[in-house]
């Protein structure tokens, strides 16, 4: 197979200062944000989510890196934490025109992380949002999967005699 071409080193001498130090900061953002997958894979944990907020701080205009942190607390099982940098990140992409799949990635994984924590309703709500951005058929899946698993769990929960007590309470 043929190798992969060096990566060409831009010419920045067109831009502005301002500009330049920009496109500086992007490719330095970068760069830390390969360090992070690497030590994501070595499970690193802390040691990728320290380069992803290098990144973060070098560009924050890149929803990517908040997302590579949502991936981290996901698989550290921090739902909270991964829920809360999903959000950040479809905030950070909207805010800068992010492409429409790196959004719905963002809310799919935040509809895994409220799966994980049992909040069937929060899950399905977030594949809603996952699909409005970007159609994305293992996200449709998943989500129909989550309506059937719902509809079981609340029909049992209303069979359940405390539970439909409670339910019909509710509903006074």
């Amino acid at each position: 197979p043929a190798e992969p071409e060096p990566e060409k080193e831009e010419d920045l001498s067109q831009l502005s200062p301002a500009e330049r130090e920009k496109r500086e900061k992007q490719i330095e953002a970068k760069k830390c944000k390969e360090k992070g997958n690497e030590l994501y894979k070595a499970k690193k944990f802390d040691e990728a989510l320290a380069a992803y907020d290098e990144a973060i701080a070098l560009d924050p205009t890149n929803m990517t890196f908040v997302n590579n942190k949502a991936a981290v607390y996901f698989t550290s099982k921090k739902y909270d934490e991964c829920i809360e940098a999903c959000l950040k990140a479809v905030e950070v992409g909207k805010a800068n025109m992010a492409p429409f799949e790196d959004r719905a990635k963002a809310y799919t994984r935040c509809a895994k992380a409220y799966q994980k924590m049992g909040n069937l309703a929060k899950a399905i709500e977030m594949c809603k949002e996952s699909l409005l951005e970007n159609y994305d058929k293992p996200t449709e899946r998943m989500m129909k999967n989550m309506e059937l698993e719902k509809k079981k769990a609340d029909a049992a929960a209303y069979h359940n005699d405390d539970k439909a007590e409670e339910i019909g309470r509710s509903h006074v």
